[in-house]
């Protein structure tokens, strides 16, 4: 928990959120600032593989087994601004 408040903030809103017990759960916020924040873990004995997708962008990320990873990133829209 203590891991997660460095990046979600006080006034934060979930927008989205997967679980597959036993393999890949995951949750997504955005902060007040606008910036987003995933986090992930595998749960399971085998590694994970995932594919991130926002306003048409996306990257790949292969996380071990038993192990977690956050993302922090402020998205930008075509105006150059923060949506």
């Amino acid at each position: 928990m203590a891991h997660i408040s460095k990046f979600v903030r006080p006034g934060a809103v979930r927008v989205d959120s997967n679980q597959e017990k036993g393999k890949l759960e995951n949750v997504a916020f955005r902060n007040p600032d606008g910036t987003m924040v995933l986090v992930a873990a595998t749960t399971g004995e085998e590694d994970a593989s995932f594919k991130v997708v926002i306003n048409g962008k996306e990257f790949h990320y292969s996380l071990p087994a038993k192990s977690a990873v956050t993302f922090r990133w402020k998205p930008i829209n075509a105006s150059g601004r923060l949506p």
